[in-house]
């Protein structure tokens, strides 16, 4: 059996704000002409930070479609919060959870 856990973020705006900060410049740089320069931000003239945003939010709104379209098993787990010590817990319980469903 298979299992898609799936690693949310409900703020995007405020998660992409917190990694730029944290990175350096040539980082937000690099992933910021990614983005930016394929097919989907070029489409749109997208550009810049703002335009990795809309990127970046369209990008989800696509995942989160196909994800709900799969027939296998599935789990969403909200990481907005950057709660390490919280999130390895739900990881383990998911994971732990279904080892044993498959294992029997």
């Amino acid at each position: 059996d298979l299992l898609l856990i799936y690693v949310d973020q409900q703020a995007l705006l405020k998660t992409f704000e917190k990694t730029v900060k944290e990175r350096s410049s040539s980082w937000s740089e690099g992933f910021i002409n990614y983005y930016t320069n394929q097919e989907y931000g070029l489409a749109h003239g997208l550009t810049g930070y703002e335009g990795t945003v809309k990127i970046l939010e369209a990008r989800k709104t696509l995942e989160n479609d196909i994800v709900e379209q799969l027939n296998i098993k599935r789990v969403k787990v909200d990481n907005t919060s950057y709660n390490i010590t919280q999130y390895e817990c739900i990881l383990e319980d998911i994971l732990n959870e279904n080892l044993i469903q498959v294992g029997r």
